[in-house]
């Protein structure tokens, strides 16, 4: 089932100032990867409310030098499509998500505590076709170590599967 998202967008540039001011530590991340430490951050710190980050592509706007960004995700709806009479999978508009009081209230606390400018904050609804959600709506603590990580790959394919 498709789900939507809302929340307030801003540039890495932006995102970078905001974990200065509120020492959310990088670990050396790259610009794609600052939604980990800022999650595990949020995970840390539930005070702040039911926010969301992930890394997506600036959404076409028509705005001359768009630039990538983290989305901070408030609202989360998911669309359920039901069979009717005939097969037909009824498609309507998709859902725009409008700013509710708690967004404001939201968007407020990225302006005075992350020191982020109103103009550099861009409320967006979107389909989730990045799979921000795909581990759920909350944040959730991992142990991102950086870039420095090291991976092994171990092959788990069973051994006796071609007899």
């Amino acid at each position: 089932m498709p789900i939507y998202v809302g929340g307030y967008y801003m540039t890495f540039a932006t995102t970078r100032r905001l974990m200065a001011k509120l020492q959310i530590d990088d670990r050396g991340a790259s610009d794609d990867y600052l939604e980990r430490p800022i999650n595990n951050w949020l995970a840390g710190h539930q005070e702040v409310g039911h926010i969301l980050a992930g890394a997506i592509g600036h959404p076409v706007t028509g705005q001359p030098n768009e630039e990538d960004g983290i989305l901070f995700m408030l609202q989360f709806v998911e669309v359920q499509r039901q069979q009717v009479p005939g097969g037909e999978v009824p498609r309507g508009e998709e859902p725009i998500l409008q700013e509710r009081k708690r967004d404001l209230r939201m968007k407020a606390w990225l302006m005075e505590a992350g020191g982020v400018e109103e103009n550099e904050l861009e409320w967006i609804s979107l389909r989730d076709l990045y799979n921000l959600t795909i581990n759920g709506i909350y944040p959730q603590y991992d142990d991102f170590t950086g870039p420095g990580t090291v991976y092994t790959i171990v092959d788990i394919t069973p051994k006796n599967i071609d007899k």
